[in-house]
């Protein structure tokens, strides 16, 4: 849904083959930015991949205060 918060989860291990690896960060939760919708492809079957505003960009419109019309 456009104009959803888009969350990034960081677990503490990754996998790396078949082999699960302990990373030394605990888990974390993040805001990652605003998703703005999905490239469409030809296929309906394809994957179709989420556009996200990421979460710099939205700090800089805030603390910019500025409007497209400006």
């Amino acid at each position: 849904m456009s104009g959803s918060p888009v969350i990034r989860r960081i677990w503490n291990q990754r996998v790396d083959g078949d082999k699960v690896i302990p990373c030394p960060t605990p888990l974390r939760t993040e805001f990652a930015g605003v998703y703005s919708g999905r490239r469409h492809t030809k296929n309906e079957s394809d994957v179709q991949l989420g556009l996200v505003w990421p979460r710099n960009c939205i700090e800089e419109i805030i603390i910019g205060n500025k409007r497209d019309a400006d």
